[in-house]
């Protein structure tokens, strides 16, 4: 049987788990192909796999990294008072923009707190004075309005 070639062309972005990364490429050997790596020079001997091994475990600990910054960043918004970027929830609007420091590519960083929407702000906290007294999501629906459907209330509350 002839040997049909695979082409792997940059395996630290396309697994980023070192388990599933090791696993993958062995369940493409097992299948009768061949892993050639368009970035790197591997070869593909033992010695070859053993790079590779490396290059996966390199690819898993940026990965990693990636993610601890990207939740301390999150973790500095939060307890600076920052929104994270996505839209505001009911009864909020976003505030005036924040300088809070340069990106790598030499670009503003820009931050927004949140305010009270001057539209919503008496409905919602209607809604959660509501709540805080017992109401059900139906009650608080029928006097407040603040969404469309009864069940985005959970959402609201549990929040």
């Amino acid at each position: 049987m002839p040997i049909a070639i695979g082409i792997l062309i940059a395996s630290g972005q396309v697994i980023s788990k070192y388990d599933d990364a090791m696993f993958y490429t062995a369940l493409i050997r097992r299948a009768g192909y061949r892993i050639h790596s368009l970035t790197e020079q591997i070869s593909d001997d033992n010695v070859g796999r053993v790079v590779e091994s490396l290059y996966h475990f390199q690819a898993a600990e940026q990965s990693r990294k990636i993610s601890a910054d990207a939740k301390r960043g999150l973790r500095w918004l939060a307890e600076q008072k920052f929104w994270h970027g996505a839209r505001p929830p009911r009864g909020y609007m976003l505030g005036e923009p924040v300088h809070i420091g340069t990106r790598k590519n030499g670009a503003e960083r820009i931050a927004h707190h949140l305010v009270f929407d001057p539209d919503w702000e008496p409905r919602v906290r209607g809604a959660w004075r509501a709540k805080l007294k017992g109401a059900r999501n139906w009650q608080i629906h029928n006097e407040f309005k603040v969404f469309g459907a009864i069940n985005t209330y959970t959402t609201l509350f549990s929040n």
